[in-house]
Parts: C-alpha cells; structure tokens; sequence
C-alpha cells in the first residue's frame, strides 16, 4: 500500500496488479459474490476505481450512481479527516457530480451535514 501510495508513474491498482496479479477491485468484488449480494453492488465495487465507464451505456445506471457517489463519499471522508485530495477525486469529480447532477455547492452542504456525524463516530 505504500509502494502503491508512492508511486506517480502508475495508478493505485497498477501496481497492485503488478505485484499480486490482482488488486482490491476485483478481491473486493469477488467477496461480494460469494456472500450472494447484489449483482449491482458486485459491478460498482468492481468498477470504483473505473471513473471512465460513467456513463457507458453497457453499464446499469444504477451502477454508476454506486460509483459515483462512492467517489463523493471518499471525498467528503477524506475533507473531514483533513486527509490530501485524492487523485482519483483530482481527475474524476466532474464526471462523478455531473452524473450525479450535482454542483460544488450541493457538496459544501452535504459536508456541513455530514461534519457533525463523523465527529461523533
């Protein structure tokens, strides 16, 4: 994970690929299937580091609301935690609040929201 934090020659999943032949997506997705859960949720897990298939019309609609707001979710986690921005956050938020069809003003609220819970958590 640090190698893989570390890295700005490759993506996060890069190298994991590179050094285990796998990477959290597809383990991630694998568990999901085998605890029977929803095919859905099975695909957006897969697909949450795959900002580019937003939108694809060979994938649910439901599926990529999954994805999107999972970026939105780790955004907001990573504001609170006053953690840096992350990169997938960096070159993927438009796509992620324009499917959403939300603006930077919907996301300034749902964090003031948000703040108060994870304070308590």
């Amino acid at each position: 994970m640090v190698e893989a934090s570390a890295r700005i020659d490759r993506p996060y999943i890069a190298t994991e690929n590179a050094n285990h032949r796998t990477d959290h997506a597809v383990v991630g997705a694998l568990v999901i299937r085998a605890w029977n859960m929803a095919p859905p949720i099975m695909a957006a897990i897969r697909l949450h580091h795959d900002f580019n298939s937003l939108g694809n019309a060979d994938i649910d609609a439901e599926i990529h609301t999954l994805v999107a707001a999972g970026l939105v979710a780790e955004h907001l986690m990573r504001q609170h935690e006053a953690l840096p921005e992350d990169a997938d956050w960096k070159s993927n938020c438009q796509a992620a609040m324009d499917w959403l069809q939300i603006s930077a003003d919907d996301l300034e609220q749902w964090d003031e929201q948000l703040r108060p819970l994870l304070d308590e958590a």
